[in-house]
């Protein structure tokens, strides 16, 4: 996944932070070039340009870019990150000619607050409730599109009634990685049918679940022998659970 495409000279990671860039790289965020991005018909065609060079894309799963921005940011002074903390609204009070946002309205712990501040950044992107509740308080919120030229696709399946209903799990990315909830489970199938192999059931195959912490995005490392294992947190900061799964022989 794409964290971000950032042109070096206005990038304010490299500017402000290189501290944060040095723990991106050392996390395994990749930096991909203008020429490593040219498609490979186009390459013999492609003629550098001053500044191609500074055209770098910093690349990662996402959870590893948050992960290590937030580490990065709780590490700053002054700065206080307050987990498990839901924004309803903002607050708005009457100005001089226009509204004025003087905080949000949030939920902690089962009760609401109202935290004031001088200064309120929406990033909530673009399904933000925001705009509406400024409209609705009678500020003028303006709004400027412009086509990107990029197209997605996408493909949908149809669950058939047969099919358990798949986990949710947050929207925003997968930061609980503590969760004591999370549940990892294996499976023993045949390598030529994916089924259970023949004299197996559901009680010796599986699913089965196994004592380490689940992730929404496992990361099961492959090795020559045909096994693959997986990191999970251990009992404490300080600790690993290796999760390793090997083949079977008939």
């Amino acid at each position: 996944m794409r964290a971000g495409g950032l042109r070096w000279p206005d990038c304010p990671i490299r500017a402000r932070h290189p501290a944060l860039l040095n723990q991106l790289r050392d996390a395994g965020c990749r930096e991909f070039g203008f020429t490593e991005m040219t498609p490979l018909a186009l390459r013999p065609l492609y003629e550098p340009e001053a500044g191609d060079d500074e055209m770098v894309i910093l690349t990662s799963r996402r959870t590893t870019f948050e992960l290590v921005l937030r580490r990065y940011a709780e590490a700053l002074p002054g700065v206080t990150i307050a987990p498990n903390t839901f924004v309803h609204a903002i607050t708005v009070e009457a100005g001089d000619g226009a509204p004025r946002v003087a905080g949000a309205s949030i939920e902690r712990d089962g009760k609401t607050e109202t935290w004031p501040a001088d200064v309120v950044i929406d990033a909530q992107g673009r399904l933000s409730a925001c705009p509406e509740q400024l409209r609705e308080a009678g500020a003028h919120v303006g709004e400027e599109a412009e086509d990107c030229g990029i197209v997605y696709f996408t493909r949908h399946y149809r669950r058939t009634a047969a099919d358990p209903p798949p986990a949710r799990a947050t929207a925003t990315g997968d930061l609980a990685q503590n969760d004591p909830d999370r549940k990892m489970y294996v499976e023993i199938l045949d390598r030529t049918t994916g089924a259970a192999p023949a004299g197996y059931t559901t009680t010796n195959a599986g699913p089965l679940n196994v004592a380490v912490l689940g992730s929404r995005y496992q990361d099961f490392r492959a090795y020559p022998d045909g096994s693959v294992a997986y990191p999970a947190p251990g009992s404490n900061a300080t600790t690993i659970n290796i999760l390793r799964i090997l083949g079977c022989g008939g």
